[in-house]
């Protein structure tokens, strides 16, 4: 018989076919794996050589097969061919499998073969198969790390996202309620600064510093520290020192009331000796004989300018007095009359300092008026009047704060002198608050009946 050339899918199955078509004496030539799984060629142990030859060229086998050699007996021969193959069958079948099934799908990463595949592999070979899952399964451990490492960055990167938007809101409805609560605050503070009648420069300043945060209570207290420390300091008790002072402002301000308070407290403290009283006001009859009264009243000298006794004359003829307080008309501030005196003092004397009385009860547009009717001269001191007629002394306070002068004296009540007094600036500014609570209750007090 010759030989005969069978395919299969396998070895095992090749084998089969060879027994059932040759015999059981058939004996494999020669085997070499092909596309559709392995090709062998068998013969009878008596075609055996015959074929081998067949086969055979120049001493080298024809194509890519390999050349089974047998020498024992065609029974035996055929299952040693069986045993022989099976093992390389089951290898190739497992490499074949293992490889058809990573082909399949080529997408990096994705798992193309089931755990049985690989089970199957490893059982049926220790390294080929083993060393190609190894290097595969480190493949697609790189892919997946780095996918996750990807994911972790990403991740990451959403998280801090998140975290400056989050921040963002924090940040923004922190600054808004900052500023929600600033404006409810300095809402509240201008409110009170209203109240107190001060000036809008003045708020500005009273405002200065204060952290948007404080409570309107805390807040308040800081504004009127503000207040207390823009207000230019008094020297105190000036009668005291000695000195000519001359008291000008508007007619009814209460100018010769307040030297006779002043005159009063100097006699009660260093005696009649070095006091003198001058008035100016030869219009006005009422004043002079106010003044007289209080010199007869106190035992001091009252002296009157004239057209004969000049302003400086008498000055000059009262240099041995420590203390000589001026009493001057209260024209209207602008008429001449205010001109000829402010010249007539200034010409005096270049020692007579000048003392502005405003009446606090005033409003502000009469208050800068009084101040503007004499600022040429020098302005050395103010003097408020009437502060228990008053419903504010904001405007006051404020002429003084702008004008960078300080308040010498205060005056509430018609007592002499008890109704004249030296306040610091914290005080001053508490008798503002004072008064101003007092007008707001007087006003709560009308609506509610």
């Amino acid at each position: 018989m010759k030989a005969k050339k069978i395919t299969a899918r396998n070895i095992k199955d090749a084998m089969k076919i060879a027994v059932k078509e040759v015999g059981d004496d058939a004996i494999v030539v020669s085997k070499r794996e092909v596309p559709t799984g392995v090709e062998i060629v068998v013969a009878s142990e008596s075609d055996y050589e015959k074929a081998k030859n067949s086969l055979m060229e120049n001493g080298k086998i024809k194509g890519d097969g390999n050349i089974v050699n047998y020498t024992s007996k065609p029974t035996k021969s055929t299952i040693d061919a069986w045993n022989q193959y099976e093992a390389s069958s089951k290898k190739t079948d497992a490499m074949a499998g293992f490889k058809a099934k990573k082909m399949e799908d080529g997408r990096k990463g994705e798992v193309a073969y089931s755990m049985n595949d690989i089970k199957t592999a490893i059982k049926n070979d220790t390294s080929e198969v083993v060393g190609a899952i190894v290097a595969e399964v480190k493949d697609l451990k790189d892919v997946i790390m780095e996918q996750v490492n990807l994911k972790l960055a990403e991740q990451d990167e959403m998280i801090l996202d998140i975290r400056m938007i989050r921040d963002s809101f924090d940040s923004a409805y922190k600054r808004n309620y900052a500023l929600s609560h600033a404006n409810a605050v300095y809402e509240m503070l201008y409110s009170r600064m209203e109240r107190l009648g001060v000036s809008e420069d003045v708020k500005i300043s009273m405002t200065a510093g204060i952290e948007p945060t404080l409570e309107v209570r805390e807040a308040w207290k800081h504004s009127l520290v503000n207040l207390s420390n823009s207000i230019v300091s008094n020297q105190g008790e000036l009668l005291s020192k000695g000195g000519i002072y001359a008291f000008l402002g508007a007619t009814g301000v209460g100018k010769t009331t307040t030297i006779g308070k002043l005159a009063t407290r100097y006699v009660m403290e260093h005696g009649i000796k070095d006091i003198a009283l001058i008035t100016t006001d030869s219009f006005k009859i009422a004043s002079f004989e106010q003044l007289k009264t209080f010199g007869r009243i106190l035992d001091i000298p009252v002296y009157a300018v004239s057209e004969r006794d000049s302003l400086k004359k008498i000055i000059d003829e009262l240099k041995d007095k420590k203390l000589i307080l001026i009493d001057t008309s209260g024209m209207n501030l602008d008429g001449k009359v205010t001109e000829i005196q402010n010249r007539m003092i200034s010409e005096a004397s270049d020692a007579i300092k000048k003392m502005v009385v405003i009446s606090s009860s005033a409003q502000k547009q009469v208050i800068e008026k009084s101040w503007e009717a004499y600022e040429d001269n020098g302005i050395d001191g103010l003097v408020l009047t009437k502060l228990d007629e008053s419903s504010s002394i904001g405007a006051a306070i404020s002429l003084a704060v702008e004008k960078r002068i300080p308040i010498n004296y205060v005056s509430d009540g018609q007592r002499i002198p008890d109704d004249c007094h030296i306040l610091n600036n914290r005080e001053l500014v508490l008798k503002a608050v004072e008064i101003s609570q007092k007008e707001t209750d007087r006003i709560v007090s009308k609506v509610t009946g």
